[in-house]
């Protein structure tokens, strides 16, 4: 398989960039690890790590930017079919005798651009698994939204108007009992639907169904149903770096954090609200749909813990101070050795043309001697 003089270039850089996000990743891993001990409330948490999700990708996409570069194949057809040379071995044209052994490291240097676009190649198989279970996500929400649906009990209704009219974000929402749903949850992108399980019509009493539905819409409130599906986005780009995979959890955490307080904060009792959470949770049947917003989306039994003093943050801040020091120091060497050599095109069709010259002199021919060749543009 050989890929073409056009798409060439992008591969290579898309290759190299790739290799890029490994030391970006585990640069903001550090970052990260070593300020969220510091942030108390989970908004805080969740926004530090929301743009550190946002900073790796930009990381990437300038790192995409800045190894493409078309015009470089010309030195790399030349130089990686002759043998390596220091500068001081050419003076005036003199014929090369001898070969100079070539670093172990700056040999895995000039070869990482051959091989980038192979990795680019098995970065797109890769991503095929995650990106059909996205499209499987997106059609069980289009079914759940429309398939099985009735109304809620008057007893509810009352008490769950109020709190849907009283902010702009949530006054479009609708709520509905499902035959489908195995879980209480928030689905759609411009206009949400709550669904709740018709399990759980005859076994939550109004005061929990109004603490669950608060937590639904305070995913609505802070605009989770539309930064989710960003996230779920990204996971699914980036699918095979560690990094991306922590952010997923820890944004996951401090969301359902944040919400379990403002629930607290408007009003809703702490045991009724963790009753009604360890209700929800043991109703659950529902196969995990990564673009629903639910209450039982991260384990609830430190959230309960939580609602009643126990918090447990994230430690060892000074641990990760001190790698991310390390890796400030290293930081020049990974970028500036990656991405020496970048991009491929038919120099003779792409350049206007260009030609290999050897030197014709006499000694050269009589001895026998490798010739260090030149371009010469037409």
């Amino acid at each position: 398989m050989t890929f073409s003089p056009t798409l060439l270039p992008l591969a290579t850089a898309f290759g190299l960039a790739l290799l890029h996000s490994l030391w970006i990743g585990l640069f903001l891993y550090c970052c990260l690890r070593s300020v969220l001990p510091f942030l108390t409330a989970p908004r805080a948490r969740h926004h530090a790590a929301f743009a550190a999700l946002l900073v790796f990708t930009a990381g990437f996409g300038y790192a995409v930017y800045a190894n493409y570069d078309a015009g470089r194949i010309c030195e790399n057809l030349l130089v990686n079919g002759l043998p390596r040379v220091t500068i001081s071995e050419i003076i005036d044209g003199t014929p090369v005798t001898a070969a100079a052994p070539e670093p172990f490291l700056d040999r895995v240097t000039r070869e990482l651009p051959n091989l980038a676009p192979w990795l680019s190649l098995v970065y797109l198989f890769g991503m095929l698994p995650t990106l059909l279970g996205l499209g499987r996500d997106q059609f069980r929400s289009r079914r759940l939204r429309s398939v099985g649906l009735s109304a809620l009990p008057d007893s509810w209704a009352g008490a769950l108007d109020a709190e849907l009219f009283a902010h702009p974000a949530t006054r479009r929402v609708r709520l509905y009992l499902s035959e489908r749903a195995g879980e209480v949850m928030t689905l759609g992108f411009w206009s949400p639907v709550i669904v709740f399980p018709v399990a759980l019509a005859g076994q939550l009493t109004p005061a929990m169904a109004r603490a669950i539905v608060l937590h639904e819409l305070a995913h609505l409130r802070h605009y989770d149903h539309l930064l989710n599906h960003l996230q779920q986005v990204l996971k699914t780009l980036f699918f095979y770096h560690p990094f991306v995979h922590f952010l997923g959890r820890v944004l996951d955490r401090e969301r359902e954090h944040r919400c379990d307080d403002w629930v607290v904060r408007h009003g809703a009792d702490r045991r009724t609200y963790a009753s009604a959470l360890v209700l929800v949770a043991r109703q659950v049947h529902q196969p995990f749909n990564s673009l629903a917003m639910s209450a039982t989306k991260t384990p609830f039994s430190a959230r309960v813990r939580r609602l009643f003093g126990e918090d447990e943050r994230p430690r060892g801040q000074f641990v990760f101070a001190g790698i991310l020091v390390v890796l400030l120091a290293l930081t020049h060497f990974g970028y500036n050795n990656f991405s020496a050599d970048a991009g491929a095109v038919d120099c003779l069709r792409e350049q206007g043309g260009t030609a290999i010259e050897l030197p014709n002199t006499p000694t050269s021919r009589s001895a026998g001697k490798a010739v260090l060749p030149r371009v010469v543009a037409d």
